[in-house]
């Protein structure tokens, strides 16, 4: 799996939230329209990465953890297969 998707999940998913987070501390209308809009886009282009890009290199199923760094080995809570990233050296 790209560890550059994770990371770019992980950032997506951290602005939606500060997104939403954000629409309770705005009074103005066209503000909150406007944060309930990048919370929503946010929050679909980071689900379309996790089930689409960071998927199960054996059994295909895209609900894997995205992990920023490496902090141990990851298996797929469906399989049981290891679930390595480009740039770990025991999946190669």
């Amino acid at each position: 799996m790209p560890r550059r998707w994770a990371r770019i999940m992980i950032v997506l998913g951290g602005l939606g939230l500060l997104a939403l987070g954000g629409m309770g501390l705005v009074q103005i209308p066209w503000a909150m329209g406007l944060l309930l809009a990048v919370f929503a886009v946010c929050t679909v282009w980071a689900l379309c990465i996790k089930f689409l890009i960071l998927r199960c290199p054996h059994c295909g199923w895209g609900g894997g953890r995205p992990q920023w760094s490496r902090p141990g080995k990851a298996h797929c809570p469906r399989c049981g297969g290891l679930m390595y990233y480009d740039d770990d050296q025991e999946g190669c």
